[in-house]
């Protein structure tokens, strides 16, 4: 599942064309073929999904855990700042 959610979608079939090329060629009987790489990813992704999603509806159906909103920082403003260094020299 997870293999299918990063790569199984518009921008995966993209991914395989940065990576293998627009074309790849093959031997069909004695013949040099050249096949789009574009045309194995999508028929594969139809053989797996039934359908060619988006990046988005994959993560539309994703959980969402709070670790994944970055770390938890608090706000300090100018005033509570000022007032933390003033205690401190009072000290």
């Amino acid at each position: 599942m997870r293999h299918r959610a990063l790569y199984h979608h518009t921008q995966g079939v993209w991914l395989c064309q940065r990576i293998f090329g627009n074309t790849i060629t093959v031997w069909k009987g004695n013949a040099e073929v050249q096949v789009p790489v574009r045309e194995i990813a999508e028929q594969h992704i139809m053989e797996d999904l039934g359908r060619i999603p988006s990046p988005g509806d994959w993560l539309n159906h994703m959980n969402v855990a709070s670790w994944m909103s970055g770390p938890k920082h608090k706000f300090v403003g100018r005033e509570e700042l000022f007032n933390s260094v003033v205690k401190a020299g009072k000290e």
